[in-house]
């Protein structure tokens, strides 16, 4: 008899997995019920896809027209200036997108915006942009653990925006439409701590206290008119009022400038890069532009919305006052770069903020353009 076959080897069980908590920094642990990083992401996606499907069809130009197409980026930082030079606050916004004039076409209700005494220039050539925008905010101190409840909340802001314009010598008006997302979906964090790495710069900790998840809205138009701006004129003033109506921002503002150069009649006062508008590029090689902006806020919730972590006391502040300086230089007729520099009082208010003695903020701007 032949010997038995042996038995086959048990196999061993699997070993059990150990239980895994949520790290502090995980968005899944800090997003309320209902919202989770995969919301966050495929909210991402979402406006990424819509900004591609929006460059997509509207700069390029049909065959036979007379459109001409720019790429323009804006780029705001508080390391850009030498005052105060700190990672704090407003700490960075970005702005990328498509600019189509079309010399042939009309304004689409552009006309509507009121704007000075006389009629829209009618040989002011209508502009259209579509763009990515990303605003990221710090508090005052990088190097802490936890966010300080006497600052402004951490958090970001991601949105795309639509914007149409008449611009000539004489006069600007326009309006535009922004849709976008605070909390994680904004990927401040992200886009921060990423740079923050690459630079070999500490990174920040207290992200897992940020702004919390809120989808924006928000319409807006604006009015400038420059006075004396013919004849070839090097020194030309100008004024004009922007209204804001949104979901996170809801405020009005009158500003006032002086333009000197052989551009100063082109000139456009400084704007923070959310709300740049597309405005056209010079044909003289330099020009320099300064003034002043007043600000009545009536509703900011990137200072008072809701955050992870502990309750917002902050407020945004009713008024607030800047002064901003810039420059821009044409270097041929397809590129163009500008400076500026922006001097920002203090935006916000609430228990314990005047004792903490914080300084005004600057910040300075790189604007960057090619015409394609």
């Amino acid at each position: 008899m032949s010997p038995p076959a042996p038995r086959p080897a048990r196999e061993a069980a699997p070993p059990s997995r150990p239980e895994t908590r949520p790290h502090p920094n995980d968005h899944d642990a800090r997003c309320p019920a209902g919202w989770t990083a995969s919301h966050g992401s495929r909210t991402s996606r979402t406006i990424a896809a819509l900004i591609t499907w929006s460059l997509l069809t509207t700069s390029v130009a049909a065959p036979g027209t007379t459109d001409v197409v720019e790429v323009r980026a804006v780029i705001d930082n508080d390391e850009f200036v030498g005052l105060n030079r700190r990672d704090r606050w407003y700490s960075s916004g970005g702005r990328i997108g498509w600019t189509t004039t079309s010399p042939d076409g009309r304004p689409s209700f552009v006309s509507a915006v009121p704007c000075a005494a006389s009629s829209p220039d009618r040989n002011a050539a209508p502009r259209r942009a579509w763009s990515l925008l990303q605003n990221i905010y710090t508090q005052n101190e990088r190097d802490v653990s936890s966010a300080s409840p006497a600052d402004r909340p951490i958090g970001a802001l991601l949105a795309i925006a639509h914007e149409r314009g008449s611009f000539s010598p004489g006069a600007d008006r326009g309006w535009g439409v922004e849709v976008g997302v605070t909390g994680p979906a904004a990927l401040g964090e992200q886009v921060q701590n990423g740079l923050h790495g690459l630079l070999g710069v500490q990174e920040l900790r207290i992200w897992n206290q940020q702004l919390r998840p809120r989808l924006s809205f928000g319409l807006r138009a604006h009015c400038v008119v420059r006075f004396g701006s013919g004849g070839g004129r090097r020194v030309v003033p100008a004024a004009g009022w922007e209204v804001v109506a949104g979901s996170l921002l809801t405020q009005i503002a009158v500003h006032a400038s002086i333009a000197i150069g052989p551009a100063a009649p082109e000139m456009r006062p400084v704007r923070e890069a959310r709300l740049a508008w597309p405005v056209p590029p010079q044909r003289a090689t330099w020009g320099l532009i300064a003034g002043l902006r007043l600000r009545a806020v009536a509703r900011d919730r990137l200072f008072s919305g809701p955050v992870y972590g502990y309750e917002n006391p902050i407020t945004p502040r009713d008024v607030v006052g800047e002064f901003f300086i810039g420059g821009q230089w044409r270097f041929s007729h397809r590129w163009q770069i500008g400076y500026a520099a922006v001097r920002r009082t203090r935006e916000f208010g609430g228990p314990g903020v005047a004792e903490a003695g914080y300084s005004p903020q600057t910040f300075g701007q790189i604007t960057v353009r090619l015409a394609i």
